[in-house]
């Protein structure tokens, strides 16, 4: 049985990625699922677990501020941040109402 989502379209065009883009899972995902997106560009794509993060503006807001403070206080520290929607947004949501956030992909990084 997969227990893996299908990627909706809705999520690939947010965030102006191929339809037809590989991806496949990353990890096991107890909490989110991941997935890694392969093409001319490579992203990690993750799907937010709603019902553990109830409020997952929130958890991209505290990213965001983290982020902008990173960059003017050490600019030099590698710190991902989500790469927004066509629209500007942080994250999209599915039918189903949960969030999807996208984000480059840092080659050589290992699972620790």
């Amino acid at each position: 049985m997969n227990l893996q989502p299908n990627i909706p379209v809705l999520v690939f065009k947010a965030f102006n990625l191929p339809v037809d883009s590989v991806f496949k899972p990353i990890g096991s995902g107890h909490i989110h699922q991941t997935f890694s997106i392969e093409g001319a560009e490579r992203f990690v794509l993750q799907r937010v677990n709603k019902n553990i993060f109830t409020k997952p503006e929130v958890i991209a807001t505290n990213n965001r501020l983290a982020a902008n403070y990173l960059a003017t206080k050490f600019p030099d520290y590698l710190f991902p941040t989500t790469i927004p929607t066509q629209s500007g947004e942080e994250m999209v949501y599915d039918a189903e109402g949960f969030p999807w956030r996208l984000y480059p992909l840092i080659e050589n990084h290992t699972d620790g």
